[in-house]
């Protein structure tokens, strides 16, 4: 019976774990682009997150969690001074 058992958590381990993720949720990034700081793509994330909040959902936090995931920013940094991201942007 306690081999059984034990049989039985390690089957269902991989099943109860991933119960939590919902997959209908849509995620949001926001990507900056070249000469931005840091705090400057924090800041538009959070007004791209107010905005679809204000405009879709017209303002209704509850709404917007039935149907976003997250709004977060996906950041990349400037390498080397602006020319070569500038270049790597023409590429």
């Amino acid at each position: 019976m306690k081999r059984l058992f034990i049989i039985l958590i390690v089957w269902l381990y991989p099943v109860l774990s991933f119960g939590s993720i919902n997959e209908c949720l849509t995620d949001v990034y926001f990507g900056n682009g070249i000469l931005t700081d840091e705090g400057n793509a924090t800041a538009n994330t959070l007004l791209l997150q107010k905005s679809i909040k204000d405009q879709i959902f017209h303002g209704s936090t509850s709404e917007m969690k039935k149907h976003i995931g997250k709004v977060k920013e996906a950041y990349n940094s400037t390498h080397l001074g602006g020319l070569h991201d500038l270049i790597e942007s023409l590429l």
